[in-house]
């Protein structure tokens, strides 16, 4: 059963339109989740919004927003204020540039979502878009409305679909210059960097999610079903962490305890999503 979308309303290329919905391309669904209860009455802890000064108990309608211009002190703006100025949503995806995709900060990337057309209608106009980004290896640039928030959003093929990922504002990112500044220039040993490039070259392999499985969450399902269970749970000791005294040796030893070179070590290639896209599409096409 296909899933729901959560944005339904158009993809648009000049003149060339098609019905398209959007789903969420991640799920938080497995993640273990708490609630705040009261051990003496087993019931959930409901929180009281209250003066932070006089401590009395307030209802949250009476509230407004306020802006602290200087510490202490506030604008206070009315919901009807605020609402004004909220975008209008024009249920358009509207792509208004192309680029490489290597062209992007990856610091940008924020959201991924996957676009799908939404009517057998659709399906022609969908295709003759997503496979002409996919031949010319590009990535469309649009705007998109999302909880009254107008987000620009990379427009990038995947097989035979689209993803959609918001892209975050200048103004949300912090500059790095400042902080790599305090890095010395220094001469290093050479000898030293050449280990770590050998350590590097051996641990060299092709990237697998699962291998990197989220041990905190699976800490957690573990100590719940123990709960649930009535056992005792087995708590992993705190780890000692031993400070790194002499650096050479320290590589030495990484690179001796490293095996042989990781399984299925990559290609060094340009290659991006879109093209792989683009040569699966082909494959099937030209099978059919």
């Amino acid at each position: 059963m296909a899933a729901a979308g959560i944005w339904k309303g158009f993809l648009k290329l000049s003149f060339v339109t098609c019905a398209v919905r959007l789903t969420p391309a991640t799920t938080a669904s497995e993640h273990v989740s708490f609630h705040l209860i009261n051990p003496e009455t087993g019931n959930r802890v409901r929180m009281k919004t209250h003066d932070a000064e006089t401590d009395e108990v307030l209802d949250r309608k009476d509230l407004k927003r306020g802006y602290e211009y200087e510490k202490g002190q506030y604008v206070l703006l009315d919901e009807d204020e605020i609402k004004a100025l909220k975008i209008e949503s024009t249920g358009t995806i509207d792509i208004e540039r192309f680029t490489p995709l290597a062209e992007i900060d990856r610091r940008y990337f924020d959201t991924p979502y996957y676009l799908v057309p939404d009517t057998k209608m659709a399906m022609e106009s969908y295709r003759v878009i997503q496979e002409a980004i996919a031949e010319e290896k590009l990535v469309g640039i649009a705007k998109l409305v999302m909880s009254n928030r107008e987000r620009v959003v990379a427009i990038e093929p995947r097989d035979e679909g689209l993803i959609v990922t918001t892209l975050r504002s200048p103004d949300e990112m912090r500059e790095y210059q400042p902080l790599f500044e305090e890095i010395d220039d220094k001469p290093l040993d050479k000898e030293m960097v050449k280990l770590a490039k050998t350590l590097i070259e051996k641990m060299t392999g092709n990237f697998d999610p699962k291998m990197f499985e989220d041990r905190y969450q699976a800490a957690l399902h573990e100590l719940v079903e123990s709960k649930l269970k009535g056992v005792k749970p087995h708590l992993p000791e705190p780890k000692q962490t031993g400070q790194v005294i002499n650096l050479f040796e320290a590589l030495k030893k990484s690179v001796e305890s490293t095996g042989g070179a990781a399984k299925g070590k990559p290609r060094r290639t340009h290659e991006t999503h879109a093209s792989k896209g683009r040569r699966k599409t082909s494959k099937v096409r030209r099978a059919g």
